[in-house]
């Protein structure tokens, strides 16, 4: 259940640095005590606490990111649907909302909504290059390989030879490049964001990069240098909620690509000499020193406002403040304080925190289904009623509501930003 798996409390454990101690239990790709699975191709600040996982990753084609995190238990390996982490199976199956059976491959970082009929059919509703999203279906018998990508809204076939993921190589470009694949030549191919939103394939080979380590330059693969650290280093901070392509120099600076409040990007740095204490933020784009005051996450607040808000700080009188989303998609910067809410569970109401009762689980507790993979602003009320705002078809977004007198399931889809009961 979404609710049971997926916690906001030890929020402030995301922008880390990775050194946490692993949870023993958890399958290891890396040797960084982080578990395995597609997660790390669109997710970054990533750390395991109390046995929770817990990361930013993108949503929305990787325009926007947001807080997630989830119980590690026995899964072997995890993936981000549309900004949320959610457990696969070893065989590739997802925990969560939809089962994909036997198939696995590369659509999985940009469709949503799958399900596999019984004749095997594999359906999906997929990303476009221009932002919107298409259904689309392929066969069993047309794809012997069982192994499915995402070409502009359309699921093909992908072959034997193609991982279906990074495989080796490693580096910033998995924060803004997507539908990623190698195939048997260890050539690396990838879906990259340019500076001004737009998206462009593009391949690199071990020719070109024998240290196996990607970048993203303008929608371009390129071979990161030795002396790129690939991501953060020594530096902690809120700045990793709301900027990607990170990466340190041999002098220690900070370099990332950061939003700004109007949705765009801007490449910016920041150097030891500016911020000895290795904390940064970002503000509207440029990277700036984080004060010893502020504690660059969540701190002691939980509730739904993760789910739609960014740069998250909390002050020494344990103030929150966030950068949140409004119904029409902008971004407004608000503060909520202990005194305002002494319970420290939050929601966002059109781009400003508000005080959730202790009614509101602020999750999806007890519902399940594919609407996670769509929805945003999750939360049950004491008589079990799901609210969530839901996307449509135009990726504008819905406040919707279902009860358990019209779903006795609890089983809950995404309709065009409408709530429906899932049989």
């Amino acid at each position: 259940m979404i609710g049971k798996r997926i916690s906001t409390s030890g929020l402030a454990a995301i922008g880390l640095a990775v050194g946490l101690a692993a949870m023993p239990q958890l399958a290891l790709g890396q040797n960084d005590g982080l578990p395995d699975g597609s997660w790390r191709q669109s997710c970054q600040g990533a750390s395991v606490q109390n046995g929770t996982l817990h990361a930013v990753c993108l949503r929305d084609g990787g325009k926007k990111s947001q807080f997630t995190s989830i119980a590690i238990a026995n899964c072997q390996a995890f993936g981000n649907r549309n900004g949320k982490l959610f457990c696969e199976s070893p065989g590739g199956d997802h925990g969560s909302g939809g089962s994909v059976g036997p198939w696995s491959g590369s659509f999985r970082q940009s469709c949503r909504d799958e399900s596999v009929d019984k004749h095997g059919k594999l359906q999906a509703t997929c990303r476009k290059d221009n932002g919107t999203y298409k259904r689309s279906n392929l066969q069993a018998q047309k794809c012997p390989s069982y192994r499915a990508g995402n070409r502009n809204g359309d699921l093909f076939c992908e072959p034997n030879g193609s991982t279906g993921g990074a495989g080796h190589w490693g580096g910033s470009f998995s924060q803004s490049c997507r539908d990623v694949s190698t195939d048997a030549n260890g050539v690396l191919t990838a879906t990259c964001q340019t500076a001004n939103g737009r998206w462009n394939r593009t391949s690199l080979s071990t020719r070109q990069c024998a240290s196996r380590r990607a970048g993203n330059r303008d929608g371009t693969l390129f071979c990161e240098s030795d002396g790129s650290a690939s991501g953060a280093g020594r530096w902690d901070g809120s700045f990793s909620q709301s900027c990607r392509d990170v990466s340190t120099s041999s002098n220690g600076v900070l370099t990332a690509t950061c939003q700004t409040a109007n949705g765009r990007w801007n490449r910016t740095s920041l150097s030891p000499a500016q911020c000895s204490g290795h904390k940064a933020g970002n503000r509207d784009g440029t990277l700036f020193c984080e004060s010893e005051g502020s504690r660059g996450g969540a701190g002691r607040w939980e509730g739904s406002f993760s789910q739609s808000c960014r740069d998250l700080s909390t002050d020494s009188n344990g103030v929150l403040t966030a950068t949140c989303q409004t119904a029409n998609g902008r971004w407004n910067r608000t503060s909520l304080s202990p005194a305002q809410c002494s319970g420290h569970k939050a929601g966002n109401r059109d781009g400003t925190l508000v005080c959730e009762s202790n009614g509101s689980s602020g999750g999806a507790v007890h519902w399940d289904g594919s609407f996670s993979q769509s929805c945003r602003d999750v939360s049950m009320d004491s008589n079990g009623v799901l609210t969530a705002t839901c996307q449509t078809a135009n990726g504008r977004w819905n406040r919707s509501s279902l009860s358990t007198r019209q779903c006795a399931s609890r089983q809950a889809g995404n309709r065009d930003g409408t709530l429906f009961c899932e049989q």
